[in-house]
């Protein structure tokens, strides 16, 4: 019986920074905005988190990060925040819901949502389409995302 032997290489990014670098590689620096304002990512998930902390790096902006609605509501009261950038579903209270409390309590925080599905039951999506950015989203479409919200007056 004769028994073939394939040979196959496996080759991964080194970084996050490789992966956002691989899908931006058409768009040259320049091309993204920076900004100097404050920037909170609220996030459940860790990974998330990180790759959006590499996202920011480099451009300028102060950031902090946040776990949960909780850990982002006293991040809030405690520092000057120009955006909230909130996943939509977490645990206990979701982005909406965090949305809705920041807006009515701190309203000069310009919020954008993120979300990695198409549609959400509890609310109507079309109402957020102008603070919605969909996940799996690159930095260069993700960083202009920003900068539009930033610089809007509504």
């Amino acid at each position: 019986m004769s028994h073939l032997v394939y040979e196959f290489g496996l080759y991964f990014s080194r970084s996050v920074s490789d992966i956002h670098n691989k899908y931006d590689s058409k768009a040259k620096k320049k091309d993204k905005p920076n900004g100097k304002e404050t920037i909170l990512v609220v996030d459940d998930e860790p990974a998330l988190l990180n790759i959006t902390k590499e996202m920011l790096t480099g451009h300028g902006y102060i950031f902090y990060c946040a776990e949960s609605a909780e850990q982002a509501l006293k991040i809030i009261g405690e520092e000057k925040i120009d955006l909230l950038l909130t996943d939509i579903i977490m645990p206990e209270i979701d982005g909406i819901e965090l949305e809705q409390y920041v807006e009515d309590k701190f309203p000069r925080v310009k919020i954008l949502l993120a979300s990695g599905y198409g549609h959400h039951t509890h609310n109507d999506s079309s109402d957020y389409r102008d603070i919605l950015i969909n996940k799996p989203y690159g930095a260069t479409m993700w960083l202009k995302k920003i900068r539009i919200t930033l610089d809007n007056s509504q």
